[in-house]
């Protein structure tokens, strides 16, 4: 919890008159106010002159206490604002306080935690379990912590939960996890910022769904992805182990500037041997990357996909939108318009290095490499013995017929219900030197494609020439590079 330091005075906070939730803001210095049969009617805030911390702890604990006993209320949101001043007590209310005021000070808060945490599970109550589902499984989502203690320039995960990282008990995990099962939920994703950062902690919880779950009754994703810097053999064998079936990695780039200014502290060793211990151990790896960073050059996006590429990992390209008051977009005057683009979709970020056609192709070059990456091909082969063979999978047959067109023409086509249509924003020169780059692409399950013939075939057509493409006869890929498990 992070305390108000400044709290509005007075004002009543709504509460949902069916579901009974309080509605946000709430405030550490926050009093609630019941009616006869005890149900929540509302709440006041007051300044810190008028509530002091100690006060306000001792409001929170009553009303956390309190609402874990009331079945009437469903949902409850608990928020904090303002900065940090002090980890158990205010230094300026210390003053003043002897040794053992301060020790039971902190008790207290210590109390509120776990009071907070006291609190019944969400109700998911209005979901039947097959509402999601996950390769047939029905889904659930849970989170086990809050905030990062990363600081990527590119990320608004502290301005969303703030910069106090901090997590759920590992009993109250396995509790939520039991209580899911027991619903009828096969499946669950982790939609954690950091899932794995107290790596032992994580550890002693993979340990328990093993025991709980020997025959890997549950599944388990973390979709909105994994620091590969906290995984190590121990832990990978544990995920698996326990249900873990998919590995989403960040990435971002493999360019040591990049990742420098961007202040990701990882390093591309370490990536490589989660990858290979990951594919080894059998998960299904999908590896993100993101476009268009600002301070990022066209020939090092092409450098990361290509790496990824010549690795047993699905492609998770991700255009770069910029957030407001997330530490890149800091300092900048942002109109409205800016809002608006700050979307994915938008691909509004362009700079004297790339153009958002060139990152729309990036894109779309790593949905037809994830296409390939997906066949059904044992050992070693090229693209161009692959396009010769008939395919009994309509969609693979498909792909591959527009692939052919694509070598023919130098055109890419969208398939439709209505026929062929031409994708106008599709930069073919571009595409063919990502290809160059890459030479052989590795599958998921570990076979190999060339590429490269079908790359020079795109090059030494009357389309285009390598000068066009930025292509160079005898170039070869870079030797830092040439990394593939």
């Amino acid at each position: 919890m992070k305390p108000e330091t400044l709290a509005a005075r007075g004002g009543a906070h709504a509460v949902d008159e069916h579901s009974g939730a309080l509605v946000p803001p709430l405030h550490t210095s926050t009093t609630f106010a019941r009616g006869p049969d005890y149900r929540l009617l509302g709440a006041a805030s007051y300044a810190r002159d008028e509530a002091p911390a100690f006060l306000a702890v001792e409001e929170l604990l009553r009303a956390a206490t309190q609402l874990a006993a009331d079945e009437t209320v469903k949902v409850v949101f608990v928020k904090g604002s303002g900065p940090v001043f002090c980890a158990g007590a205010d230094l300026k209310e210390r003053r003043g306080m002897t040794r053992e005021q301060v020790r039971e000070r902190r008790l207290k808060g210590f109390a509120v935690y776990s009071a907070l945490e006291a609190l019944p599970m969400p109700d998911l109550s209005d979901f039947t379990p097959k509402s999601y589902t996950l390769t047939g499984k029905p889904l659930t989502f849970m989170i086990t912590s809050r905030s990062c203690p990363h600081k990527c320039s590119f990320c608004s995960v502290h301005t969303t939960f703030g910069t106090d990282y901090r997590r759920r008990s590992l009993d109250q995990m396995l509790e939520e996890i039991e209580l899911r099962y027991q619903q009828g939920y096969r499946a669950i994703d982790f939609e954690d910022d950091n899932l794995t950062y107290y790596k032992q902690t994580f550890k002693e919880l993979c340990r328990r769904l093993i025991l709980r779950f020997p025959n890997r009754q549950m599944e388990f994703v973390a979709m909105n992805g994994i620091s590969y810097l906290s995984l190590d053999d121990e832990l990978l064998e544990l995920m698996y182990d326990a249900g873990f079936s998919h590995l989403n990695l960040a990435l971002v780039s493999s360019d040591k500037t990049v990742r420098e200014t961007t202040k990701r502290p990882h390093t591309l060793e370490a990536y490589v041997k989660v990858v290979s211990k990951a594919h080894q151990l059998g998960f299904k790896i999908v590896s993100y990357q993101i476009l268009g960073l600002p301070n990022e050059s066209l020939d090092s996006m092409i450098q990361t996909l290509a790496f990824n590429s010549r690795l047993p990992v699905l492609l998770g390209a991700s255009p770069f939108y910029r957030t407001p008051n997330s530490p890149i977009a800091r300092g900048l005057e942002l109109k409205e318009s800016d809002f608006i683009k700050a979307r994915l979709t938008a691909l509004a970020i362009e700079t004297q290095s790339f153009t958002r056609d060139d990152i729309y192709t990036l894109f779309v070059t790593t949905r037809i490499i994830n296409f390939l990456k997906g066949l059904p091909v044992d050992g070693a082969t090229n693209l161009l013995e692959l396009m010769s063979r008939s395919w009994s999978e309509p969609r693979t047959q498909i792909g591959f017929d527009l692939l052919k067109q694509l070598s023919e023409t130098g055109r890419l086509y969208f398939s439709t219900a209505r026929g062929l249509v031409e994708n106008r924003k599709f930069r073919i020169q571009l595409f063919a030197r990502v290809l160059i780059e890459i030479g052989t692409i590795r599958c998921q399950n570990g076979a190999a494609i060339s590429v490269e013939k079908f790359a020079r075939q795109l090059v030494t057509s009357e389309k285009f020439s390598s000068d066009e493409i930025g292509f160079k006869p005898g170039l070869t890929n870079s030797p830092e590079l040439e990394s593939s498990p």
